[in-house]
């Protein structure tokens, strides 16, 4: 897995467009947006990348025979955080095999992870499971060039200042030889190493675990681990003595629009009906803080209490999916229980499904935001109020179902089978 901070993101062309954009047909994908020339686009970060202290031998040296990887722009486009059915996506995260990996990677390096864990507050199994899921415990941390890659996000233009900033970044690790060019090695978003860093977050938040008075996130496990819990503990403000998420039990007849949106304590939210799924332990620290609730696949899927922490590790990577996946493998390796709840089996979302939910809810009235794809929390809460409006759950997930009910009711589509109902007691 690679980390994709890229996604907190959503700035659109460089240069203005003389029109509003308008939606591509029904269930298409939009074109991408015209590439400017590399060229250009490397000539506009030089005279930034110098005044940031870059020697112009590097920038040089650097940028001599660039060119752009079209494949960034596809995996841009279907990124398995939004594509893959979340039950699905635990799956292939949830294994036995990862889980027994972990467990043993935190009984061997306890030496390691009890200084890490002491200084940072950030739990071990937290570490593990972040180590885990983005590079399979330092097997898998990617092999494309970074500088290429960030140059290809840069001319795609959907985050241009975000590449312009790990760009430079980038070039301040080559030019004050922190790695050299054959080690700025990484995802195809430019997050590099066993944890996957952006450049910029290498450079800000980067540790020596291993005391030997350098930072290298690619050979040194210590080193990834203790950058990894500066980053938590630092810039994401983990909070050492609360949980990140709870597995929650929801009444009959429950206001699915609470869901994502308001945050109570547990006591709170225990007052409107919500409890504890039985065998989930607390912290004391819960009592005080205050959770979001959270139904990631609808009302018939699990529900959680997301404290803050939860928030923590989606500054890691802003996906609940992945949230999700690091804060429940990390309970597997701390010997927790598994949750008791059961993901529902729904198929995957292609990108043309996901574009025609959002061209079909701002046909009938409701605000998705621009329809590129990802359903995130402007389009959740499009969808609740058109569920509200159709009687439905409204949780805001959609489904291929209610996909296609949707784009039957807003004229894109001919036909489409019933939606299914909701559970006796649910308005």
């Amino acid at each position: 897995m690679n980390r994709r901070v890229f996604l907190l993101s959503t700035a659109g062309l460089a240069t203005a467009p003389a029109t509003l954009p308008q939606d591509p047909p029904a269930g298409e994908a939009p074109p991408p947006p015209p590439m400017p020339d590399l060229a250009d686009w490397l000539a506009a970060i030089r005279p930034k990348a110098l005044a940031a202290g870059v020697r112009p031998e590097t920038i040089d040296g650097a940028f001599a025979g660039l060119t752009v990887d079209v494949t960034v722009q596809r995996r841009d486009s279907n990124q398995p955080e939004f594509s893959k059915p979340i039950g699905d996506y635990m799956a292939a995260v949830l294994t036995p095999g990862t889980i027994s990996v972990g467990q043993s990677k935190r009984i061997g390096l306890a030496s390691i992870l009890d200084p890490i864990v002491k200084s940072s507050g950030v739990p071990a199994e937290i570490l593990l499971a972040v180590w885990g899921v983005e590079s399979a415990f330092g097997r898998v941390t990617g092999d494309q060039d970074v500088i290429r890659s960030l140059a290809t996000i840069g001319v795609i233009g959907r985050r241009p200042k975000l590449a312009e900033q790990e760009m430079i970044a980038a070039l301040q690790i080559l030019d004050r030889g922190l790695a050299t060019r054959a080690q700025l090695k990484g995802s195809w978003a430019g997050a590099m190493g066993q944890t996957q860093f952006l450049p910029s977050d290498y450079l800000t938040y980067g540790a020596d675990g291993d005391g030997d008075g350098r930072i290298d996130i690619w050979g040194s496990s210590a080193d990834a681990l203790a950058s990894t819990a500066r980053f938590l503990q630092v810039k994401a403000h983990w909070h050492a003595d609360q949980s990140w998420a709870l597995e929650a039990v929801l009444p009959s007849g429950f206001d699915y629009t609470l869901c994502d949106n308001e945050a109570h304590t547990p006591l709170e939210w225990a007052e409107m009906g919500v409890g504890l799924m039985e065998g989930v332990g607390t912290r004391e620290a819960d009592a005080e803080a205050e959770a979001v609730l959270m139904l990631p696949a609808g009302w018939r899927g699990p529900a959680f209490l997301g404290f803050p922490n939860h928030m923590a590790i989606r500054a890691y990577n802003n996906s609940t999916a992945y949230a999700l996946s690091v804060g429940l493998l990390a309970d597997q390796i701390a010997g927790r229980p598994p949750l008791v709840a059961r993901w529902p089996k729904d198929p995957p979302l292609a990108l043309a499904d996901r574009i025609a939910a959002q061209q079909a809810l701002r046909a009938l009235g409701y605000d998705p935001g621009t329809a590129d794809g990802v359903l995130g929390l402007r389009t959740r809460k499009a969808a609740k109020l058109w569920q509200a409006a159709k009687g439905l759950p409204a949780d805001g997930y959609l489904n291929l179902e209610l996909i296609q009910l949707l784009k039957v009711e807003a004229g894109l589509s001919a036909a489409a089978p019933p939606a299914a109902a909701p559970p006796a007691g649910v308005a």
